[in-house]
């Protein structure tokens, strides 16, 4: 079984370069064995947590939880810790310096103090800078312990060599960075418009049936279900507020024409490796239909 998603050997707008660390088989699970557990979600039931701002309901199958937690218990005791593991043979810019999340008195000071000093350096992920940066400043992972996503969605982990989340990005704002701190950020990307040139059922009804494993997989099973969740999540949008610098990194390494994406980066509370800053990005390939009306939109 393949990471990579393909309809009808159409491979208009491929995905990013995903980065692949030179490092020995730890353990890891297959794509094959991810896939003999069923789904725990529904494309549009991800799409609902992110849109929540609570992402505590994301989790994996019982079975490969249990692996995930004796893979953590290994790693911790041969390497010291899952942060010194990944950061010296999973990224490509070794065990350098790491950047750690912006704390509390920290935020503070710099909402205190920022009329007095102005904001020159970019101390946290600004995209624009570094888009050409790539396995320097930024790196694109599979993420090997993935949540039980449908089978056409695959999950990927963007590291980066900055803080994420600042309070810059809602303009000092004392109480939209509280909410930050609070639920973290998150958004969808690739979202066709409503429109009379595009209905929902159009972007299946070609497909279904001329690609393999297609019964397992969320358009189909939809399709079923009277494609009750394409018609609840046409059109819908989401980004939270201070989440544009993501959003636009999303949007530029996963081309809206060809993906469906929702992002999201987990509050501290709920950071599993908080000295390396990444974010989450759960990706669809588009059917080719939805491809079409893509173009039709963005070019």
């Amino acid at each position: 079984m393949t990471w990579d998603i393909v309809y009808l050997d159409d491979k208009r707008y491929p995905g990013p370069v995903i980065y692949e660390p030179d490092v020995l088989d730890t353990g890891l699970p297959t794509r094959q064995e991810l896939e003999a557990y069923p789904s725990l979600f529904t494309w549009g039931e991800v799409k609902e947590i992110v849109q929540s701002g609570d992402f505590a309901p994301f989790r994996r199958n019982c079975e490969i939880e249990g692996r995930y937690r004796r893979w953590i218990a290994k790693i911790r005791d041969e390497y010291g810790s899952t942060e010194h593991f990944l950061s010296k043979y999973s990224l490509p810019w070794g065990a350098e310096k790491a950047y750690a999340p912006i704390s509390t008195s920290r935020a503070q000071s710099a909402i205190l103090d920022h009329v007095k000093q102005p904001d020159t350096s970019p101390l946290y992920l600004k995209w624009r800078e570094m888009t050409y940066d790539r396995n320097t400043s930024r790196a694109i992972l599979r993420n090997g312990w993935p949540y039980s996503l449908p089978r056409d969605v695959r999950h990927f982990c963007v590291w980066v060599r900055k803080p994420i989340l600042d309070p810059r990005l809602v303009d000092n704002d004392p109480a939209k960075w509280k909410r930050i701190e609070e639920q973290g950020l998150g958004g969808f990307t690739g979202i066709i418009p409503r429109s009379d040139r595009y209905r929902i059922e159009d972007g299946i009804k070609d497909n279904v049936g001329r690609h393999p494993h297609n019964e397992r997989e969320w358009q189909y099973l939809d399709r079923i279900q009277g494609y009750s969740e394409m018609k609840r999540w046409y059109g819908v949008e989401h980004e939270a507020e201070g989440g544009h610098e993501i959003g636009a990194m999303v949007r530029s390494l996963w081309d809206e024409r060809g993906w469906e994406c929702v992002w999201f980066v987990n509050p501290r509370a709920l950071q599993s490796m908080p000295g390396l800053s990444h974010f989450h990005v759960m990706a669809r390939r588009k059917s080719p239909e939805e491809i079409d009306a893509s173009e039709e939109i963005w070019g």
